[in-house]
């Protein structure tokens, strides 16, 4: 099963260091820089931005700090092996499933964190998904078998990995 954390690097915030994080803002709703005629601003980020180098790095310490509370909960070991901003796991049993969904999902909640677009293999899981009203991927009642998985092809009705060797421009 996998999910991924909604808009998680803007759910870091920035304080000390915002000095460090600043860009200039012109008139015209910030499109015009002229410097000779109106004034430019120099406006401070108060959030991690997603395309800085340290993002990443920001976003896994972040969430690695505040699971320091979570260790008791099996779910945190895996919760330690996110991709960036996805969660992907392997689980042996249906109730081991719908009890990593609970806990990952309110361990990051508790961090502001919303742990959403689940998607799984197992189609019990995905009927539990639903009636729990829990965010799952896809808005049809119809689950599109190939789902795109960290740059890989997941087949989740015959759960089987591929990669897309075709190229599209």
């Amino acid at each position: 099963m996998c999910a991924d954390i909604q808009h998680a690097f803007l759910e870091i915030g920035i304080k000390e260091d915002r000095i460090y994080l600043q860009f200039l803002w012109g008139h015209d709703n910030g499109t015009c820089l002229d410097l000779e005629g109106q004034p430019v601003r120099v406006l401070r980020m108060t959030r991690v931005p997603f395309e800085v180098n340290c993002s990443p790095f920001l976003l896994a310490a972040t969430i690695r700090t505040h699971l320091e509370k979570y260790e008791h909960f099996e779910v945190t070991k895996k919760l330690h092996d996110l991709y960036v901003d996805d969660f992907l796991c392997s689980v042996d049993n249906l109730a081991k499933a719908k009890q990593f969904v609970k806990d990952a999902t309110y361990i990051l909640s508790d961090a502001g964190m919303n742990l959403r677009k689940w998607i799984t293999s197992s189609a019990e899981l995905r009927k539990w998904l639903k009636t729990e009203n829990i965010n799952c991927r896809g808005n049809t009642s119809v689950l599109i078998a190939d789902q795109k998985v960290l740059g890989l092809v997941w087949n989740v009705n015959n759960d089987s990995l591929a990669i897309d060797t075709s190229h599209k421009s």
